[in-house]
């Protein structure tokens, strides 16, 4: 199973051994090798920064969540940059898991995670007894949840929506196909009555 793994920056600064154990730690339990972006996004960018740079970066970020299963995220640091990116995995329908720190003494909540009705998006507190656990649990149920692949070929003219779709959109043209099934699931009442009768 493949991991993204992001925290702040000011987290990667603080605690660059703490940010190295929790990769070596996933990657234990994962059995896959983490994919993570902190220790680049760490340089000090600021508003004389290279817009190309940043840019680069973000494609970079988004391009890696894509091919992965799953991402786990430490808001113990709140920052703007594992926010984006938990918005952006939860779009593209990747199972989540938010950490944050029980020692962590900020008075910022991270309110918009806590309350997300999501089955998609786990959010715990976590100290060095119970990571492992919490870990484990998450990417054990994530297992569950990652897709079928589905392999199924499309008239030319499907196609070339599909191809101008994911570009207009920014958008997998399998995400589009999915979100597609999921509104005509949703509109469907045999479906529905079947789903209350097991």
């Amino acid at each position: 199973m493949k991991i993204f793994y992001v925290t702040a920056t000011e987290f990667y600064r603080k605690f660059p051994e703490k940010y190295k154990k929790n990769i070596e730690l996933i990657e234990k339990i994962s059995g896959n090798k983490v994919e993570h972006f902190t220790s680049k996004q760490s340089q000090e960018f600021d508003y004389n920064t290279d817009q190309n740079e940043l840019i680069k970066l973000t494609k970079d970020i988004e391009k890696a969540l894509k091919h992965s299963d799953a991402l786990i995220a430490d808001i113990t640091y709140s920052s703007a940059g594992p926010g984006y990116d938990i918005a952006t995995a939860l779009n593209l329908k990747k199972p989540v898991l938010v950490l944050k720190r029980v020692d962590d003494k900020s008075k910022r909540g991270p309110h918009p995670i806590t309350v997300k009705q999501s089955n998609l998006l786990t959010y715990m507190r976590y100290n060095d007894s119970n990571q492992k656990e919490i870990i484990e649990d998450f990417i054990t149920k994530a297992k569950e949840k990652l897709d079928t692949k589905f392999i199924f070929i499309v008239p030319a003219e499907i196609d070339r929506y599909l191809e101008w779709a994911s570009d207009y959109k920014r958008m997998h043209k399998a995400q589009i196909v999915r979100t597609a099934i999921e509104n005509y699931m949703e509109g469907d009442s045999d479906w529905k009555e079947l789903l209350a009768e097991e």
